[in-house]
């Protein structure tokens, strides 16, 4: 009897027993599972299970009875029909490497470089005008002009290879392979031919310790090049300069610096038996340093005549990790008369002492013309020393701590690079800012750079720190009005001295997806990122940290949740949570202003019942229909907030409000059903009881939101709460619907799916389990799993997805391979459990977000952004602002005017015509004519000649620039527009 024909009495039998027989099956898969998943201990031998496992094997075989199978098959059959491919687009933004950045010799363009690509920014208009990739698999290591050609570019891939690009035209020309690992490389000038020198530091073969220094002349058509061997040694070298050639080479490590010479004019800079190396210690670990270059005549008598010739000076400048910074001049011939005296070692050279920074030196400079040394660190402050007065200039309150400045090729500009992954171009003479690029400023994973300090307040707060929480996940929301922004909940600023050490998010970041653009950052909570946040105690002071964060439906309101606790070594660990501070926020967007205004903040919205212990805030949630908010606390109470208009005596309250002034107040309380019930218990007892994680959801309608709270006792049973929002009443109450390890929720459709140790997708209109499975993944202790596993639904599309990170164990020592860690994304349809799309993404995801069509978003810890959306979808607003590149003549000084950006766009009725006209000196200058006698023509310079008038603070109104553009844009055009020529 096939089921068709089978009775509807004997069919609910049936299903009874389906869903009994499921259930214990699942409870049975999630215990195993979480037996299987407990942390390895040091003294346990788990070889196995410290190996990571295959990507294929993160899914198992799904839950199933045999009448559900026979449905899933007619179900997947029809759902092959209708599945179509996913894509993943390009890494978006991700974090500046460690480098300086590069100026053209025209100064109209840096360059800068992330993992994955080399980046060109116009310094007129500060945007992103050319985007070199690198292979997918590839990380870049260094970047470097080429001293022969100015449109060359070298790009160094870790792997070792070095890739030719011309970055004008966006073509890769050549590449050479290196056989070990590749740190860095430094292009030269050679003293004598056309061709450039490449200088690398390279790994020594597979040891973790010792460098290489080699250098060879990069030949195109020759692969594997011939490189020269020129310094070796056991310890790390950080750093190195290469000047006059390779003639004279400074290379620092750990606690002594490096210098090497040729002594000979006559011999070669790629030869190994020129070199003559001296080494010099040094009294602090070397953060950074600088070396400048500078000539005197010197008269020397040869067979009795008088000969006059140039001796270089070379002066050195070096930083340390306690602050001090030191100058060696003529750093050379000192060594040099060191060692024609007779004296032994190197510890004679008396160099000369600045000092006012308090913590480590993040960069270094020397001025163009050497009367000056720029120098800036941990406290946010750019110092210039005049070294012939001793006096010093500051310039206070940059936004972040400073980890390295680029001097111009004239002398004009600093382009500083700031630990908020942010670069400034400032003046020299007046110290104003004159363009600011930045990428995404979230936390991000790096490998250890630069030498190990000791005793300082970085190494501290690295060793106190946990390891893995550079991957928990991000606060993060896209902007429901404006898709193409992203606002994110960042730190102050990661340097490049701190490691990987963990710091709060106090600030918003706002992003421009489709631009690749900063649009703005504000302050969310209290901070002391340019104060002196240093203790007694010589502790830095913890600021608050904003730990989630949603936007309502329409896109004018922020809650956001912030926590504040004394550092474990300022006060007693047993105290400790007696002393959190949390605070829930709602925000208001000022369109006047364009920030976020604070309306209302509610002090432990979630406090212990009879006592002053506060717990924390589990989970955020937003309604999709009505502006309504939701929170769970560690109390096991969910609350429901909605805004009302404040009321004094009677009457509105406006403020600058003429409508009225709002306020959130709590407008429903649901107490959740508890583990066990103690009463009259002291505080300890109690709060031994309280939950330990706890999820929202709310569905697509808003009218039912799904409540789960996990204990710390996996015997307790878990349980799913159902509640109606318009009442704030319970409706329904169900057991067994996931294991223990609960992760998040979330509605699709008619499905609850649910993400723990296991993945359960539940149909609420039947009451059944649809399908789930376990993901056998390297484990993690649960309060990290629960942090770092990601879960985001598409209501529009009727998908969902799932980030899950893999984090090997090295097998060496029990510690996590943080440096091997990624993530495993994967879309399904709540009907399928095969997956729609699955990817390996090579970092560990901190977000993952629906898009508001089809799709999602994700943030990894390498700072990047990728979109993932079905092939026959339009690729939303990432791909028109990265796949194509902005023409760059119209990104300097002189900016495409609107005529022109439509003849580029392909309009009908514009027709661009290119003239060829001889200035009078005599150069070739391209115009161009338009054939179009309707529309008038304007010139970047007229645009110039209203807008640069003064300061900003000084700018005429607005009405006033208003009507001189609509007075260039209204007149009359002539019939042939030409510009005018310059000098």
């Amino acid at each position: 009897m096939s089921t068709e024909q089978i009775p509807s009495s004997k069919k609910r039998k049936r299903a009874t027993k389906e869903k009994q027989h499921i259930r214990e099956h699942a409870l049975k898969r999630a215990k195993s599972s979480h037996d299987q998943t407990q942390p390895v201990s040091d003294g346990q031998n788990a070889s196995a299970e410290k190996k990571a496992l295959p990507v294929e094997k993160i899914l198992p075989e799904p839950i199933f009875s045999e009448v559900g199978k026979q449905i899933l098959e007619k179900k997947e059959k029809h759902a092959k029909r209708k599945v179509k491919s996913w894509r993943i687009s390009e890494p978006i933004g991700g974090r500046f490497l460690n480098m300086k950045p590069i100026f053209t010799k025209d100064e109209k363009y840096i360059i800068v470089a992330t993992y994955h690509s080399i980046l060109i920014y116009s310094t007129a208009t500060s945007l992103l005008v050319r985007s070199l990739p690198c292979n997918e698999n590839d990380t870049i290591c260094s970047y470097a002009l080429s001293s022969t050609n100015e449109t060359n570019l070298y790009m160094g891939i870790s792997s070792g290879t070095i890739y030719l690009w011309d970055w004008v035209e966006r073509k890769r020309l050549t590449q050479w392979h290196h056989n070990t690992p590749l740190i860095s490389f430094i292009v030269s000038e050679p003293a004598a031919g056309e061709d450039d020198i490449i200088h690398t530091l390279e790994r020594n073969g597979k040891s973790k310790n010792g460098t290489l220094i080699k250098s060879y002349i990069p030949i195109k058509g020759e692969s594997i090049p011939n490189r020269v061997t020129l310094f070796k040694t056991s310890s790390n070298i950080h750093y190195f300069q290469v000047l006059l050639g390779g003639k004279i080479i400074f290379a620092t490590s750990d606690d002594h610096f490096v210098v090497g010479t040729i002594e000979k004019e006559s011999e070669s800079a790629t030869s190994k038996d020129s070199y003559r190396w001296r080494v010099v210690n040094a009294t602090d670990p070397i953060t950074c340093f600088d070396v400048r270059i500078s000539t005197q005549l010197a008269t020397s008598t040869h067979k009795k005549k008088k000969l006059k010739r140039s001796i270089p000076i070379v002066d050195l400048i070096t930083g340390g990790a306690k602050g001090e910074i030191l100058v060696y001049n003529n750093i050379i011939n000192s060594l040099t008369g060191i060692e024609q005296s007779g004296q032994q070692g190197n510890s004679n050279v008396m160099p000369r002492r600045l000092h006012w920074h308090r913590e480590a030196v993040g960069t270094v400079r020397w001025s163009l013309d050497g009367n000056y040394v720029i120098s800036g660190g941990m406290e946010t402050v750019l110092v210039l020393w005049q070294l012939d007065t001793n006096q010093k200039q500051m310039l206070p309150h940059l936004t972040a701590a400073i980890d390295g400045l680029t001097v111009s090729p004239s002398g004009s500009s600093y382009a500083v690079k700031l630990a908020d992954n942010s670069i400034m171009v400032l003046s020299t003479t007046e110290l104003m800012p004159k363009a600011h690029f930045s990428g995404i400023q979230s936390q991000f994973f790096s490998e250890k750079e630069g030498p190990e300090l000791r005793e300082t307040v970085n190494s501290q707060i690295q060793n106190q720190s946990d390891p893995l929480r550079i991957f928990w996940r991000l606060s993060s929301v896209l902007n429901p009005s404006n898709p193409n922004q992203l606002l994110i909940a960042v730190s102050p600023g990661q340097s490049r001295l701190e490691s990987n050490s963990i710091r709060t998010s106090p600030f918003l970041q706002t992003f421009d997806i489709s631009s690749s653009h900063h649009v703005s950052r504000q302050a969310l909570a209290r901070n002391n990122v340019t104060n002196f946040n240093i203790g007694p105690d010589h502790k830095r002071l913890v600021d608050p940290d904003v730990i989630l964060m949603r936007m309502s439906y329409d896109g004018q309101w922020l809650a956001t949740v912030e926590e504040w606790q004394p550092s474990r070594s300022q006060e007693d660990p047993e105290e400790d949570r007696l002393d959190l501070e949390v605070y829930l926020k709602f925000w208001l967007w000022n369109p006047e202003k364009d920030c976020w205004m604070l309306e209302t903040r509610i002090d432990s919205p979630h406090q212990l019942s009879g006592s002053s212990f506060c717990t924390r805030i589990l989970d955020l949630a937003t309604s999709p229909s009505d502006i309504k908010f939701s929170t769970i606390g560690g109390d096991g109470v969910v609350r429901i907030w909605r805004p009302k208009t404040r009321y004094r005596d009677g009457r509105v309250v406006r403020g600058g409000d003429p409508k009225g002034m709002i306020t959130w107040s709590c407008q429903y309380s649901i107490e959740l059903e508890k583990a066990v019930e103690i009463v009259d218990a002291d505080l300890e007892l109690r709060s031994a009881t309280l939950p330990i994680a706890g999820k929202l959801a709310f569905s697509g309608d808003g009218s039912v939101l799904a409540a789960s709270q996990d204990f710390a006792s996996s015997a307790t049973q878990t349980l799913v709460t159902f509640i109606d929002t318009s009442v704030g009443e319970v409706k329904f109450t169900r057991a067994g619907l996931h294991a223990s390890g609960l992760a998040a929720l979330t509605f699709v459709k008619q499905y609850l799916v649910i993400l723990s140790e296991a993945l359960s997708v539940w149909d609420t209109v039947n009451d059944s389990l649809t399908y789930g499975f376990t993901f056998q993944i390297p484990p993690l202790p649960p309060h990290e799993r629960e942090r770092m596993a990601h879960l985001a639904g598409n209501e529009a599309e009727g998908t969902f997805a799932v980030a899950l990170p893999v984090i090997p164990v090295d097998a060496e020592k029990p510690t996590w391979n943080l440096k091997q860690a990624f993530s495993k994304v994967m879309v399904f349809r709540p009907e399928n459990p095969e997956p729609l799309f699955s990817s390996r993404i090579s970092h560990v995801v901190t977000s993952l977000l629906p898009l508001p069509s089809k799709g999602y978003l994700t943030v990894d810890a390498a700072a990047e952004i990728r979109v993932l959306t079905p092939k026959t979808a339009v690729l939303p607003f990432v791909a028109q602002g990265l796949t194509m590149d902005l023409p760059l003549e119209s990104t300097d000084a002189e900016p495409s005017t609107v005529e022109e950006t439509e003849a580029v766009n392909g309009d009908e009725g514009m027709v661009e015509e290119e003239v060829e006209v001889e200035s009078d000196n005599g150069k070739q200058v391209e115009l161009l004519t338009f054939e179009d006698d309707d529309k008038p023509v304007v010139r970047a310079q007229q645009l110039t000649e209203i807008f640069d008038v003064g300061p900003s603070f000084a700018l005429p109104p607005v009405r006033e620039l208003f009507k001189a553009v609509v007075g260039l844009y209204g007149r009359k055009s002539r019939k042939k527009a030409v510009g005018e020529v310059r000098a």
